[in-house]
């Protein structure tokens, strides 16, 4: 009797190695073929882009970038994003980098246009509560207020993401 339950426990052992390793190769496969699709991508990168600007007043811009491409940027991941600011005062050249904020030298959002409308309705961007996505097709109009009076002539926006997405324009 011994023989036989010693036959049936390293068979049944067999049975659960081999469920065992089906499960782990599965996986194993499953990761591969995750990875493969990923590696075929490559690594997506924002496309904003600068569509138009104006000088609001004495010490502001307004400019409006609109996201373009497939890759959205999460709103707490817009303070890390790099805007530069040249323009000329009392005849004076200036460039400024400015931060994401609301005042002086800094920039903030002003609102986001999808299209011609005010407003957006997936992933609704909130700076102040750093949720939401600025997802592609919408336009980020941008308020940077400076500490120097503007010339109403030549001055120059440019602005990079976090993932290396990157626009700039000239404006007279």
């Amino acid at each position: 009797m011994s023989g036989f339950g010693g036959a049936f426990a390293a068979a049944i052992i067999g049975v659960i190695f081999t469920m065992a390793f089906s499960a782990v190769t599965n996986l194993y496969i499953n990761d591969l073929m995750v990875n493969r699709i990923d590696a075929g991508r490559g690594t997506l990168q924002s496309l904003p882009n600068v569509g138009s600007g104006e000088i609001n007043s004495t010490y502001v811009f307004l400019v409006n970038v609109t996201m373009n491409g497939e890759k959205s940027i999460r709103c707490d991941d817009l303070h890390l994003s790099d805007v530069f600011i040249v323009y000329y005062s009392n005849g004076t050249k200036v460039t400024k980098r400015v931060e994401l904020g609301s005042g002086t030298d800094e920039w903030s959002v002003h609102r986001v246009l999808v299209g011609n409308w005010e407003g957006e309705l997936v992933n609704p961007l909130d700076v102040m509560a750093q949720t939401g996505m600025w997802d592609p097709g919408e336009t980020l109009e941008l308020k940077i207020t400076v500490s120097s009076p503007i010339d109403n002539n030549l001055w120059y926006f440019s602005l990079t993401t976090v993932d290396g997405g990157t626009c700039g324009r000239s404006f007279d």
